[in-house]
């Protein structure tokens, strides 16, 4: 619709009018908004001051939902819930300060020292050493730089750096006779000389000024152990769970050390003695339950759960978790269909939200993520403050890359549930999904320590750490993990593989023998694999490979370990002796899918490809055929110089499997090799949206998306994907996100990525081009023409990718210009 021109010309002064207004009354609301949170602020610290701390914690929330970066609010609100004993909540306000103030030394202080109280001590290095370069004379600085280097000197096994220190703590002792932080210390001092006696007498001098210090209480129980007062133990652990009864971290000791001494049966009794299916909040029963069921497996749960239901008939949430129970026995339609009516009866009552994001998780594991999503959107459309649907729908949104909403999200969850692990490790995986990896690392940490060191918040940790390479830290959370939960696989199994990283082989044996004297039988492949890791790095390969000669021909046939021992062989060229023991493994059972598998992977492997293909043409006929026989049926083709069956093939093996991960990982290379960058972006994409969490395969959507399209969308979607590739090692990954940094104009960045890169993939023509283009950005002309030969060099003259004709019009440009 066409506007005259009078019309316009008055429409545009009112226009301009109106905007004068509008920003007038911006600036205003912007002005009351800021005022408003000073006065939330002023009144919390009145009632602070009244000691009416509950309602002043009220009046800084208002403040933070105002002004979300005050920073005395955020440190009065930290230090109130520290003061309050609420040590994990202050620590993640603490957290989110430094976060906003990184020089903020009242902040580091607490962390260190909450992070000392908690025995996590990279975390305790690591802000101790920050406030030490903020001011290191301060004496409260000293004093946490004195515990971590005391620490150190401990690990390092230097005694006389160690006996100084403490030397020096028991003089700062009689300074500041109520610091906690030195009492541990000179406590641990007596342990260190064996003189447990003295470190009770000092326990019992620190309690003196801390009463209500529950870390001494572990430092008494550690002397006791060193002790052997067994008695003495547990006379402390019944004691600390009646006297600080809301913590169920104390609870959870009590049962670990009655499972350690092999008495279930005072277990149970302990928890029946302060739990029941007829108290009027059942949650602590519910807890229970799930303890037999972690314990004693799911029928003796439900058994319990049964005698309950008729002392409570009426329970909606005991028959919630009997709903749970039966979905997770493997009966999933029917604890669905008990779940949904749950769901129908109870609704508008308190617990039906809590039934409907149970029902949803059902949902989810069963692949209907759709059902799963409108279930958690009815929730959050009747209670925004749902924090389990927050935690799904933040899960949601991490996997589609929207990490900032996902972790305003959970921080709010957080809010009202500040002990909540796994609210912690999402906003950790949300940090990784943005490459904040230090930030990640709090986060898995303060998980792991909130969870009193469960396993699978510890896991998290540990793998995170031994991927960083922090392998005694790694060592630190599983012990503490495995105090707990003394027979758990998982933690055993990457506790050995941290020991045999650290070369520390007495106790990777250590290790090995707990794992065979457990019940499992995956605890024995554990073990196997610890034993050969600790002969392939004691350099006894040939003791390696005749052990695992022996796993596979052995009664039970280990066919793990048939495998490891062919490929060894054939590492070592020792194809024939390979071959041997794969056929005596097929005599046995001529017909087994996967011995024929491996069969056609040897023949393959040494270089028989028309008798590797022949075997595969078999299996992807049987009824067993997966889809790695059809990858690998296709690599053989391949190999065999047959691109036209291998296609073929490859479009067969999609047919049958659509989704198959490998096989579309293999469709878009082949896409590639054709110069066909959309159909590859296209697979991708596919693969994405299976598994958004795999590097590797956003790497390559990333790399694809940068190099082959230039709209500004897709450069905006390659660097949301590739944000997770800061701070790596690889060079692939180094190059994909050097180069979006550079098309992002981040050139300086762009240069601190690519060089390695460049260095470790020497002979890839597109990372030479990437590097070339980056130097000339920043102006290192001669430097930027050497690297843009090379790669119109590497490249060659057949390559017709456009970015070398990039390289060729820029290098003449140069040219003419005079450079």
């Amino acid at each position: 619709m066409r506007i005259a021109e009078s019309s316009c010309m008055r429409f545009a002064g009112s226009v301009r009018l109106a905007i004068g207004v509008l920003g007038v009354l911006a600036l205003a609301a912007c002005d009351t908004a800021e005022e408003r949170a000073e006065e939330h602020y002023q009144k919390g610290l009145e009632l602070i001051e009244a000691g009416d701390a509950d309602r002043a914690l009220v009046e800084l929330r208002n403040v933070f939902n105002l002004n979300g970066n005050h920073r005395d609010a955020r440190a009065l609100y930290a230090a109130t819930v520290r003061d309050m004993g609420r040590t994990r909540e202050a620590f993640g306000q603490y957290l989110r300060l430094v976060e906003q103030h990184p020089d903020d030394l009242e902040a580091r202080l607490a962390l260190a020292n909450l992070s000392i109280e908690g025995r996590t001590w990279e975390d305790a290095a690591r802000h101790a050493a920050r406030a030490k370069e903020l001011a290191p004379d301060e004496f409260e600085v000293q004093v946490v730089d004195l515990v971590v280097r005391y620490r150190e000197a401990g690990l390092a096994n230097d005694d006389a750096t160690r006996a100084e220190l403490l030397a020096t703590a028991q003089d700062m002792l009689e300074t500041a006779p109520d610091k906690l932080t030195l009492h541990n210390v000179v406590i641990d001092g007596a342990i260190w000389q064996q003189d447990f006696e003295l470190a009770l007498a000092r326990v019992d001098d620190a309690l003196g000024h801390h009463p209500e210090e529950q870390q001494l209480y572990m430092l008494r129980l550690a002397a006791l152990e060193q002790l052997g007062d067994m008695d003495g133990i547990e006379e402390q652990l019944v004691a600390l769970a009646q006297q600080f009864p809301d913590v169920e971290r104390y609870r959870r000791l009590v049962l670990q050390f009655y499972q350690q001494r092999g008495e279930p049966e005072k277990a149970e009794a302990f928890i029946r003695s302060i739990v029941s299916p007829t108290d009027e909040d059942p949650a602590e029963y519910v807890a229970f339950v799930r303890y037999l069921r972690d314990t004693r497996g799911i029928e003796a749960a439900v058994e319990e759960l049964q005698s309950a239901l008729e002392q409570a008939p009426d329970s909606a949430v005991l028959k919630a978790l009997q709903a749970s129970l039966i979905f997770d026995s493997g009966q999933r339609d029917e604890g669905i269909s008990r779940m949904q009516a749950l769901v129908d009866s109870d609704e508008g009552s308190s617990d039906a939200l809590r039934f409907k994001v149970a029902l949803a998780q059902m949902l989810l594991a069963t692949g209907n993520e759709v059902g799963a999503r409108k279930l958690v959107e009815e929730t959050l459309a009747e209670d925004v403050s749902n924090v389990d649907a927050i935690k799904m729908q933040a899960a949601w949104l991490i996997d589609g890359d929207e990490t900032e909403r996902a972790i305003s999200l959970l921080r709010t969850a957080l809010d009202q549930t500040p002990d909540d692990p796994q609210i912690m490790t999402l906003i950790a995986n949300a940090h990784l999904r943005n490459g904040d990896r230090e930030l990640a690392r709090d986060l898995l940490s303060l998980a792991a320590d909130t969870s009193s060191f469960a396993p699978d918040e510890s896991l998290r940790y540990a793998q995170f750490l031994v991927g960083a390479g922090e392998l005694l830290g790694a060592e630190d959370v599983l012990v503490n993990a495995l105090r707990r939960s003394p027979s758990n696989l998982r933690l055993l199994a990457l506790l050995g593989d941290v020991y045999v990283r650290l070369e520390d082989w007495s106790r990777a044996e250590h290790v090995e023998r707990t794992l065979r004297g457990l019940e499992e039988p995956q605890a024995k492949d554990a073990a196997d694999a610890i034993r050969v890791a600790i002969l392939d790095g004691q350099d006894r390969s040939e003791d390696a490979l005749d052990f695992l000669a022996q796993l596979a021909t052995g009664e039970d046939g280990n066919f793990r370990a048939l495998t490891a021992a062919v490929q060894s062989l054939i590492a070592a060229g020792e194809v024939e002796q390979a071959r041997a023991l794969v056929q005596d493994a097929i005599e046995i059972d001529p017909d087994r899918f996967d011995l024929k598998f491996l069969d056609a992977a040897l023949e393959s492997s040494a270089g028989d490809l028309s008798v590797a293909e022949q075997t595969y043409r078999e299996l992807i006929s049987r009824e067993e055929a997966n889809e790695r026989v059809w990858v690998e049926l296709v690599r053989v083709l391949n190999r065999a110089g047959k691109p036209g069956e291998a296609g073929l093939m490859l479009d067969q093996g999609l047919e049958k499997f659509p989704d198959g991960p490998n096989l579309l990982w293999a469709k878009a290379s082949t896409l590639e090799q054709q110069n066909d960058f959309e159909g590859a972006i296209s697979i991708y994409e596919q693969l994405y949206a299976i598994s958004s969490r795999s590097t590797i395969v956003s790497n390559n959507l990333a790399s694809l998306l940068s190099t082959h399209r230039g709209d500004e969308a897709s450069i905006e979607r390659a660097y949301r994907i590739a944000r997770r590739l800061r701070g790596t090692n690889n060079p692939a990954f180094q190059d994909t996100y050097g180069w979006l940094a550079y098309q992002r104009g981040r050139f300086d960045e762009a240069l601190t990525y690519l060089e390695p890169a460049a260095a470790g993939l020497p002979q890839d023509p597109l990372v030479r081009f990437h590097l070339g283009m980056t130097y000339l950005a920043v102006d290192r002309t001669t430097e930027g023409v050497e690297a843009l030969q090379t790669a119109i060099s590497l490249a060659g003259p057949d390559d017709v990718r456009p970015q070398f004709e990039i390289a060729r019009e820029e290098l003449n440009k140069l040219e003419s210009a005079g450079q």
